[in-house]
């Protein structure tokens, strides 16, 4: 994947790679409380501050991510969306839909 990948934005999934780490085994970030972080998301107690950046940072991963999908698997996208390519342009974007027909148009 590392060769699909802009060193920026394997830079921003190694980061938020680690920091969901902390979360999920629980480091010193927790203070050894998992339950309390997770009945403070679920009542929405916690206010994030620049809840924007956060959001924006969430959508630049799935971008990443849809295009390493495509970039891995184009037979597969293929076959899954077969004449549904108006389906898949809405879910991924027409970007990455041009991108899956350059790709497979390339090994042809």
């Amino acid at each position: 994947f590392v060769t699909l990948l802009k060193q920026d934005e394997f830079s921003l999934i190694k980061s938020e790679y680690a920091v969901s780490c902390e979360y999920i085994h629980g480091s010193k970030l927790l203070n050894d409380n998992l339950a309390y972080v997770f009945r403070e998301c679920i009542s929405n107690v916690v206010v994030f501050k620049n809840k924007n950046n956060y959001i924006q940072k969430i959508i630049k991963l799935i971008k990443i991510f849809n295009r390493l999908l495509v970039s891995t698997y184009p037979e597969f996208i293929d076959c899954s969306f077969y004449r549904r390519k108006s389906v898949l342009s809405y879910l991924i974007g027409s970007h990455n839909v041009d991108l899956l027909f350059s790709i497979l148009n390339s090994k042809n």
